[in-house]
């Protein structure tokens, strides 16, 4: 995983997402978000079409979990509690299910809650990352 952090992030920010995924922030308590897991086939030949078809009850369900995320964190803030959405542990589905065995779910999200220690500032806005587009 450092390998494909280093690809992506300052050593900066390597250091610190690797402490936070050692004790997750220190976080008194953890949301794990499951969705059903669906096989999901393609054939080397289908379209845009065929595949969203072939991933159509997976990609709803992530979309769904997604959305539910995003809800629990602006829930959770507004109670003044701090949270993290971390698609990291991804990495480690496998063990994480088998140290809960979990066998017919699949991971979708780690986060973190509790009282913040701290209010860090937010990042700087990232210019020109949205396209606006008149019709």
């Amino acid at each position: 995983m450092i390998e494909h952090l280093r690809g992506v992030f300052s050593e900066k920010i390597i250091k610190i997402s690797l402490q936070v995924f050692k004790n997750l922030g220190g976080a008194p308590a953890v949301i794990l978000i499951y969705i059903p897991r669906e096989p999901v086939t393609h054939a080397s030949d289908d379209d845009g079409r065929a595949r969203y078809h072939g991933e159509f009850k997976r990609y709803n369900q992530l979309l769904s979990a997604s959305a539910l995320i995003q809800n629990l964190l602006l829930a959770a803030h507004a109670r003044g509690l701090g949270t993290c959405w971390m698609t990291g542990p991804k990495y480690m589905e496998r063990e994480i299910n088998e140290l809960l065995d979990i066998t017919d779910q699949e991971l979708v999200s780690v986060i973190p809650i509790g009282f913040p220690d701290q209010s860090p500032p937010a990042p700087p806005r990232k210019e020109d990352v949205v396209r606006w587009i008149g019709f």
